[in-house]
């Protein structure tokens, strides 16, 4: 079940790599979707999917006054299931105790809502969670929680914020789902546009993101110019996420960055529009090191043994993720960034290289072993 509603453009584009993959799955279009249009119409329509998600939870005998078309077949296989499972990811937040924020908590729970309605089995996998602000966003989140058939947390962070929020169910530990993923040979890929860049070189890739801080974007320029100059490496800037909003467009980010490099001639700039997972996986094999932002870039690096500096910039995530890998010294706060601290992080990794490489090795397959083992374990524990 999509996120999106069946006449926004992102439900046509989100999935193509997913349908590409595996063609026998059917994508829903989702029972409380964003709104679309310009801010009234928003606003309106906000109310609308707000006020018929409510009456599904109370009267879901009456489901067939709510939804019709594309919606109502959601709906029916909602209906028609044995499991639920939200998929692993960093949306069960409230950064915030303001009724807006309380509302998006409201959608991201809804599908699960819906589920325990039911009384189906649902499963949270491989979640972050956190940071939860004001007493009823606090008080819906753990009642919430405490009501789910499986929880499960990608972090030792998270689990002890959901501890914190008075959650005393059994939380199982199951890495990011990334983890599953095996090293890419780039050799067998159709597609790398890293290939057409001169061979042997060294490279250093950038995976920026848009965000509030003042100054990141022009820290970032300035490491990336020193790494060019100074350390004779290659530049390469990565949009890795390109959507589904403007704000998570990483495009934006890397066209300021690109922008305010004094020296392009050695820096190349690459959009993942037209590449699937396994072909963005393989851009970062062939890096000496990654700097990035986006959580999935730096999974994708690690798994490829390029050590990588994080760039953490909300919740629990990042810094718990690197810290499950032992390499919390290679986290930096978005909030407090500094080019000096990122030159002195660099330093290390490019000295330290074999060795970062040698504890990857054991971790990676420590934590391989763990999202395989506890995923199932946590699936089949539910079922049973």
């Amino acid at each position: 079940m999509s996120e999106f509603d069946e006449n926004d453009p992102n439900f046509a584009s989100g999935y193509q790599v997913v349908t590409a993959h595996y063609p026998e799955v059917t994508i829903l279009p989702a029972l409380f979707p964003y709104p679309s249009g310009n801010k009234l119409s928003k606003r309106v329509k906000w109310l609308l999917h707000l006020g018929r998600a409510l009456c599904t939870l109370l009267f879901p005998f009456l489901s067939g006054l709510f939804f019709s078309k594309k919606r109502a077949l959601s709906w029916q296989r909602l209906k028609e299931s044995d499991l639920v499972i939200s998929k692993g990811g960093h949306i069960f937040h409230s950064a915030n105790p303001s009724l807006r924020h309380l509302l998006g908590i409201l959608k991201h729970f809804y599908p699960l809502l819906l589920g325990i309605r039911l009384r189906k089995k649902t499963i949270l996998y491989a979640q972050s969670f956190g940071p939860f602000s004001g007493r009823i966003n606090r008080r819906f989140a753990k009642w919430f929680f405490n009501s789910i058939g499986g929880l499960s947390a990608r972090e030792k962070i998270s689990i002890q914020i959901l501890r914190d929020l008075g959650v005393k169910k059994a939380i199982t530990l199951v890495p990011d789902a990334a983890f599953y993923l095996s090293p890419v040979v780039v050799a067998n890929l159709k597609v790398c546009p890293l290939h057409q860049m001169n061979r042997g070189e060294r490279m250093v890739i950038f995976t920026p993101r848009q965000w509030k801080t003042a100054g990141v974007i022009e820290c970032l320029a300035d490491v990336a110019s020193w790494i060019n100059k100074e350390l004779g490496y290659q530049v390469v800037l990565v949009a890795h996420t390109i959507g589904p909003t403007p704000e998570e467009d990483d495009r934006m980010a890397v066209k300021a960055l690109y922008e305010l490099l004094p020296e392009k001639s050695r820096v190349k700039t690459i959009d993942t529009t037209d590449l699937d997972t396994i072909q963005v996986m393989g851009l970062y094999t062939d890096a000496s090191l990654l700097i990035g932002t986006r959580l999935h870039s730096v999974i994708f690096a690690l798994l490829n043994l390029v050590p990588a500096i994080a760039i953490s910039y909300f919740g629990p995530k990042t810094r718990g993720g690197m810290e499950e890998l032992g390499l919390s010294d290679f986290v930096v706060d978005i909030n407090k960034i500094s080019a000096q601290e990122l030159k002195q992080k660099v330093r290390t990794i490019l000295t330290r290289e074999s060795e970062i490489k040698k504890h990857l090795r054991l971790k990676l397959a420590e934590l391989q072993n763990q999202a395989e083992e506890n995923g199932l374990k946590l699936i089949k524990s539910v079922i049973s």
